[in-house]
């Protein structure tokens, strides 16, 4: 592991016990498959792909809520992933990873005044006095925008914006080196969406935390992340800055997300194709080793439904396809338009 990474997960599968509703079987849905992801510390990573891809479970395998069956996830060199009972508590008691939750309403306990909710943390980890406690807990605030008055309230008496603010506050107030935000911004309206991604930078210069920003929204977190991951049905299947994926996708897939997300600046994108130019019809069965994509790929060749696809493309850039070069050529052509 290099001195530079924070967060190491490598190679991780999840296979979740499923059951079938008609015939009332159960067996194995395998939800992430080799997953590999680097974060550097100060790092704001962006991880994007449809409902059902895996983000969250991704999510939950770092913060330990799921054990991966294969592969591992490293955290300042050690195998978190490996910890277990007594260990894996007092892990998370340190507080070094955090979450930042979708749903502020439904995440904070809404019978608590927002400095007994920030406070939370620190009380169960234990160790301060009351007036440490307190400072601890109005800097938290301060540093997330909210009034020392705010303290007081409790979340029905606060604004949405206000609200995710205070879901912050309470995973900052902890010191931690990782923030993970599963979808944080979709339960706001638009101006309080692009509020709280601008404090989320914010806070990462002032304090130097890396942030893993979950989306399906391509356009909200497009300037705010230093780097994109792509996951499509429990596979990362590009990887690279935003400027480069968004502008000109090394993987259809991306082309599909780009080309159906809601254009912010259209000087940010290089090509115009309406996702049904980029989307092909279901071929039939895929074999096991062959690319996920291929049932809806346009571009499609024969070994692509046979071979995984190799991962690698340049510098800076990672992508999972077998005719990524090729197809980035007729995309940036205009094929059929």
């Amino acid at each position: 592991m290099s001195a530079a990474t924070l967060l190491e997960v490598d190679g991780i599968d999840v296979r979740l016990r499923s059951r079938r509703r008609a015939s009332r079987r159960t067996g194995e849905a395998r939800i992430l498959a080799g997953v590999s992801l680097r974060v550097a510390p100060g790092e704001i990573v962006g991880v994007i792909g449809e409902t059902g891809s895996g983000k969250t479970t991704l999510a939950r395998s770092v913060l330990g809520l799921i054990t991966p069956s294969a592969g591992t996830i490293r955290f300042e060199g050690a195998d978190i992933s490996a910890l277990g009972g007594r260990q894996l508590r007092a892990f998370r008691r340190r507080g070094a990873i955090q979450l930042v939750f979708q749903d502020p309403l439904r995440s904070l306990d809404p019978d608590l005044d927002v400095a007994t909710i920030v406070a939370e943390g620190l009380d169960i980890r234990g160790g301060l006095d009351e007036e440490r406690r307190a400072r601890q807990v109005a800097r938290a605030l301060e540093l997330v925008g909210l009034e020392e008055s705010v303290a007081a309230r409790r979340p029905g008496e606060i604004s949405g914006g206000q609200r995710q603010r205070v879901t912050i506050a309470r995973a900052i107030v902890m010191e931690p080196k990782l923030l993970i935000c599963d979808e944080p911004v979709s339960a706001l309206d638009a101006s309080n969406r692009n509020r709280i991604l601008r404090l989320l930078r914010e806070l990462r210069d002032r304090l130097g935390i890396a942030i893993v920003i979950i989306s399906h929204d391509l356009a909200s977190i497009a300037g705010v992340v230093d780097r994109v991951a792509v996951l499509y049905r429990g596979r990362i299947i590009e990887e690279g800055p935003p400027g480069e994926v968004f502008s000109l996708p090394a993987h259809p897939y991306t082309a599909l997300l780009v080309a159906s997300a809601p254009r912010i600046s259209r000087a940010r994108w290089r090509f115009d194709l309406a996702p049904e130019q980029l989307r092909g019809e279901s071929p039939g069965a895929v074999a096991e080793g062959g690319c996920v994509f291929a049932a809806r790929c346009r571009f499609l060749a024969a070994r692509c439904r046979e071979e995984p696809a190799p991962s690698g493309y340049g510098r800076g850039r990672t992508v999972a396809c077998h005719r990524a070069a090729e197809w980035r050529g007729l995309l940036a052509g205009k094929p059929g338009a």
